[in-house]
């Protein structure tokens, strides 16, 4: 009767075998993905022409054609805005003028030069160039012609004989400024004033 003991021993003992390895700890591998960023720096380079032509004062009589030059050593496909006071003119060969029949741009490979037909006393002053940051200034000044008017407006002054005369006269407009001369229907002079004003 010893012997069925044995042997139910032994098949629960080989039984539990299996149950006790499941427990045992195994070594175990855990894998991280690695990221690379990689961040690209661009570096640009705003290019500035250099002008070839030169700020100037342009006198032009009233009526005549204003012509305004603004020439670069390479253009590098930028566009050239002209502007005065503070107001777009033309941007490329685009007028913004309110009179833009006589306003004109006339562009070149490496420039334009914006042309003012008829010109008016209005259209004196200074006219910038501008291509990318840098830019140029032009000065027109308008030679208009005086236009005087007798005072009284009849111009006949009515005097007695050995009374003073007194002759007047108004300046309406001109420029620049300008000399007031007197003198006889002959061409006599009789006197010589200053500036009009």
């Amino acid at each position: 009767m010893k012997m069925p003991i044995l042997i139910w021993v032994f098949v629960v003992f080989a039984h539990s075998v299996p149950f006790l390895q499941g427990c045992k700890s195994k070594p175990s591998t855990t894998t991280t993905p690695s990221t690379t960023t990689t961040t690209r720096t661009t570096t640009t380079t705003l290019y500035s022409p250099t002008f070839v032509s030169d700020p100037r004062t342009f006198v032009v009589n009233e009526g005549n054609i204003i012509t305004l030059p603004c020439y670069v050593d390479d253009l590098g496909g930028l566009q050239i805005i002209w502007e005065r006071a503070n107001k777009t003119l033309a941007v490329g060969d685009t007028v913004y003028e309110e009179d833009g029949n006589r306003v004109h741009v006339q562009n070149r490979e490496n420039g334009s030069t914006i042309v003012i037909r008829e010109a008016e006393e209005k259209d004196a002053g200074e006219y910038v160039c501008k291509v990318a940051d840098v830019e140029l200034k032009h000065t027109v000044q308008i030679i208009v012609r005086p236009e005087v008017e007798p005072d009284p407006k009849s111009g006949v002054v009515t005097v007695k004989e050995g009374e003073p005369a007194t002759l007047s006269c108004k300046v309406t407009r001109g420029n620049p400024e300008m000399a007031i001369n007197w003198e006889l229907e002959s061409g006599y002079p009789i006197f010589w004033f200053g500036l009009s004003n």
